[in-house]
């Protein structure tokens, strides 16, 4: 007992002690300075975001100096430089790692310069919503690294950006103030809140009306069906009376034959022994034109059942196919409305649009949730009421064996499948090709030879 619970100790040590040597540690040193018109800033506001909020922030010096340090992993850290009537520029840090991460310290020092510069009107600085520069881990040289890529597909615009500010400022022109440019961002996101609205609008329309129609189609395509179901129930019952008319008036005859006097046979010299060969025959014949017209009606209903089963497979095929569509659409249409508040969420003045938002799309989710469970729920229903009615009808018909020959495709193989059923008793024999020229031979899912396989066959065809 004892040296069981001290095997379980060291193991429970060496697990523990597994675990703490396999963290990763990080410490990512951040060193900048704030540079305006080739001069360092003093006064200028440096925010460092974590994740969205706020986890310190400091005011340059004369020297314009600030660092920070980063030492947690899987983070989104964004440095916010910012400063009165100038533009707010920042600076991206991820912190994420592969799933494969280094069982190591990773970390570095990052010093680089951070030009301001002041909002002149008709100077493009709408790029800057997002970061200018980002920092994150390069997996191929297992270190964190500048996205010199990314960099240099704004570097342009964003010297471009500098060059002309400077222009201007030579120029005598004055800087924008901050209340014109708060004035301009409400203004902004009073047109995307319009844009959202009107899209959600229209998406909603849209999917009423796909809704709509679909339900249209789908009543309309029932009330076909059921007349088409009652015009061929009707015209196999009045088959059937006029098999059953003939079948009488033929008996009568043959009653009535049999029962003619023999003298009067003689009468009209026709031999008693021909009349009853005469009769024979015609009976023998009557009795193989009607087993001919039973299968015939046997295969007929047989390719009626098939033939609906189809039509309701592609039906239902196709709603799917409508359906996913429009899932799609609105998938794209979500992902679109999430990309553009993603984009402007950032600012303090649309936190409680984005948690509205964010509210409405969770009940709108809950409500396709129930309006999905309850088309399903009407489905079965409706599915369950089919089987019903089919199932008295066929209580009410003459049992008779159906005989049924299909091909289904599937991976790798192909199926070749004869059944035969009546109430009492089913039959179904497959035969199973496989792509690469093997051959099997099944009677209700149970193997046969194939010299079993064609005696059962020929038996269903008789």
């Amino acid at each position: 007992m004892k040296r069981c619970f001290f095997l379980l100790l060291v193991l429970y040590l060496f697990l523990h002690v597994t675990q703490v040597f396999s963290q990763v540690e990080l410490e990512i040193e951040i060193k900048g300075t704030v540079i305006r018109y080739e001069q360092k800033c003093e006064g200028a506001l440096v925010k460092l975001l974590k994740d969205g909020k706020l986890e310190k922030s400091i005011i340059t010096t004369s020297n314009g100096k600030f660092n920070f340090l980063l030492t947690e992993i899987n983070r989104e850290y964004i440095v916010e430089v910012s400063k009165p009537d100038h533009v707010t520029v920042k600076i991206g840090i991820s912190t994420k790692l592969p799933p494969q991460k280094p069982n190591q310290f990773i970390g570095g020092e990052f010093t680089f310069p951070v030009s301001i510069v002041e909002r002149f009107e008709g100077v493009d600085v709408s790029f800057l919503k997002e970061p200018l520069a980002t920092i994150k881990f390069i997996p191929k040289e297992n270190r964190f690294d500048h996205d010199h890529i990314y960099f240099n597909s704004i570097k342009a615009k964003w010297e471009k950006a500098i060059n002309d500010a400077q222009k201007l400022k030579n120029q005598g022109a004055k800087p924008l103030s901050d209340s014109a440019k708060k004035d301009e961002d409400i203004a902004d996101s009073e047109k995307k809140k319009k844009a959202i609205a009107d899209a959600k609008m229209d998406a909603d329309r849209t999917q009423k009306e796909n809704l709509s129609r679909i339900k249209q189609e789908e009543n309309e395509r029932k009330v076909e069906e059921e007349k088409r179901l009652e015009e061929e129930l009707r015209k196999a019952k009045l088959r059937e009376d006029q098999q059953k008319q003939i079948e009488t008036s033929v008996n009568n005859n043959t009653a009535n034959q049999k029962g003619a006097p023999k003298e009067k046979l003689k009468q009209e010299n026709i031999n008693p022994e021909d009349e009853d060969l005469r009769i024979a025959k015609e009976k023998k014949e009557r009795e193989v034109e009607f087993k001919k017209n039973q299968s015939v009606k046997a295969s007929y209903e047989s390719e009626l059942l098939k033939a609906s089963a189809e039509n309701e497979r592609m039906l239902n095929e196709t709603e799917f196919q409508k359906l996913k569509s429009i899932t799609e659409n609105n998938a794209i249409s979500e992902r679109i409305k999430k990309e553009d508040e993603l984009k402007f969420f950032s600012s303090p003045l649309l936190e409680e649009m984005h948690v509205y938002h964010v509210k409405y799309q969770e009940n709108k989710a809950v409500k396709m949730s129930q309006l999905s469970t309850l088309i399903e729920t009407v489905a079965v229903v409706e599915k369950n009421q089919k089987v019903i009615t089919l199932s008295e009808i066929r209580k009410k018909e003459k049992p008779m064996a159906l005989f049924n020959e299909f091909t289904e495709s599937g991976f790798l193989k192909t199926n070749y499948v004869c059944s035969s059923h009546t109430r009492e008793k089913k039959i179904i024999l497959k035969k199973v090709v496989y792509f690469w020229g093997s051959e099997s031979y099944y009677k209700n899912d149970l193997s046969i030879d194939f010299k079993t396989y064609q005696d059962e066959i020929k038996k269903l065809k008789q």
